[in-house]
């Protein structure tokens, strides 16, 4: 019988124990999730922050937990929208964008869903520890957790560490705090100026939260580029298939490829979302087969491209930054930052223009917030389960630091391209091989084949963990 430690109780590691309780397996006795973050307790970061505005960037058509289902989640917002107030809730049409807490529910009631339905025949636990190592020992894996001296065991271990919080603006300098920590915005006065370094998803989710509290002072955000991400498209989505792919896997052939679909589609009366739209299912093995070179180039010179325009806001969105842009409340500069410190109690900032490159400071700031996104080297990553598990070549970073080194169903690989033994990945820790590896469509495709995979893994059975001295544990057995 397996017994799986899952490392991570955000959205990864919840939606691959959905998965294994749903496969109903014989040959599982226990599903053990490790999450030290209780607030964010199967919805992750992404998904019980306090921010007074942040709707999912997707339309909820597209939000169900199951690839074999796609109207579980619209069928499930239509059962429970008095749980929530109006002013929260949209039209529970398929094109609404959801507040994401209300999409943490979600994934929480799936869960609970999930284990009632296995029917007693996995037991499943939660454990409020934070894992600090894995300790091999031939038949498996003994999990080291913080505050414990209680032994535990797995055959298996997932990691499902969700996104690490991002790398430092200037190394060493703490004046930049990371908007996603609990009470960030909380001592924000209504007329304080802030510094927002970063222009992406999260500049978009501040200022949208900050100006729905009715917020009046001055609001600066800074990136290298100055780019805002693109808004969705109103629907009908288009149908119409895409080209073939070039025979080339270059940067050049594929920049090509793109601009002539986006050209067809516009010429038919379709928005030019709807390439990226309907590209997405080819990206993995398009990037997988790119040569090391051309991913080189193509995160130095046309990534920020990417990003604005694959990871787009909810119409909504653009509408309240577009109008603080209009009313000078926010401001969008291209430069980059060189300095910060505190000046009686304010913080000023050392920018340099990508205009001019003279070097000159901004106005005095009330607060700021690193709004860069999420770090992937693994070499930086504050956790110290990755930097034991470096240690002892449990993982390895790959050669563009976008994650860890994994094979096609998600097994770890040493410094010696070697399969670490029943340790796998889901999520973010994938990107390096698969690139889109941090939304939910992705997530859920490789819970699903974890839990099928598993046929496929090794295992030598294991007693069964005792729970005593657990803070927090949910059995059905």
């Amino acid at each position: 019988m397996r017994s799986i430690a899952i490392i991570g109780g955000g959205l990864s590691g919840t939606l691959t124990a959905i998965h294994l309780l749903k496969a109903r397996r014989a040959d599982i006795a226990e599903i053990t999730i490790f999450e030290k973050a209780i607030p964010q307790i199967f919805r992750g970061v992404a998904y019980s922050n306090e921010f007074e505005y942040q709707p999912l960037n997707v339309r909820a058509r597209n939000m169900s937990l199951f690839s074999d289902d796609e109207g579980h989640f619209l069928r499930w917002l239509e059962a429970n929208a008095k749980q929530f107030p109006q002013d929260r809730l949209p039209e529970t049409h398929n094109h609404a964008f959801v507040r994401r807490d209300i999409f943490g529910q979600y994934i929480a009631d799936s869960l609970s869903e999930a284990c009632r339905n296995a029917q007693q025949m996995t037991a499943f636990r939660v454990f409020k520890k934070e894992v600090t190592e894995l300790v091999p020992d031939g038949r498996g894996y003994k999990i080291i957790c913080s505050d414990s001296d209680e032994t535990l065991w797995a055959d298996t271990v997932v990691l499902a560490l969700g996104n690490f919080p991002p790398a430092d603006i200037l190394p060493g300098n703490p004046i930049f705090a990371n908007p996603w920590q609990s009470g960030a915005l909380k001592n924000i006065q209504p007329n304080d100026t802030i510094l927002l370094a970063g222009t992406g998803l999260t500049m978009v989710d501040v200022a949208c939260s900050l100006h729905k509290r009715g917020h009046r002072g001055k609001i600066i955000a800074i990136s290298r580029r100055g780019l805002l991400p693109r808004p969705h498209a109103a629907p009908p989505d288009c149908p119409l298939p895409l080209p073939p792919l070039p025979a080339s896997r270059t940067v050049v052939a594929l920049l090509a490829y793109f601009k002539d679909a986006i050209r067809t589609t516009v010429a038919k009366g379709y928005a030019w979302q709807s390439v990226f739209d309907r590209f997405r299912p080819q990206t993995q093995q398009v990037w997988h087969e790119m040569p090391y070179s051309e991913k080189r180039v193509f995160l130095r010179h046309f990534q920020h491209l990417w990003d604005v325009h694959r990871h787009r806001m909810p119409m909504q969105s653009a509408e309240i930054i577009g109008q603080m842009q209009r009313d000078g409340q926010l401001e969008i500069a291209a430069g980059r930052i060189r300095d910060a410190r505190k000046v009686n109690g304010r913080l000023l900032v050392v920018w340099q223009p990508r205009s001019d490159g003279r070097v000159r400071d901004l106005p005095l700031a009330d607060a700021a917030f690193n709004c860069t996104g999420p770090s992937s080297d693994l070499r930086k990553a504050p956790s110290q389960l990755v930097q034991k598990m470096l240690d002892r070549d449990l993982i390895c970073p790959d050669y563009l630091r976008l994650g860890a080194l994994t094979d096609a169903d998600g097994q770890l690989l040493n410094r010696r391209g070697q399969a670490v033994k029943n340790i796998f990945a889901v999520g973010s820790l994938r990107k390096a091989r698969l690139w889109e590896s941090t939304a939910l469509r992705e997530i859920r495709a490789q819970a699903e084949h974890f839990a099928k995979y598993l046929n496929h893994v090794h295992h030598v059975p294991l007693p069964l963990n005792k729970n005593t001295h657990t803070e927090w544990v949910w059995e059905y057995v």
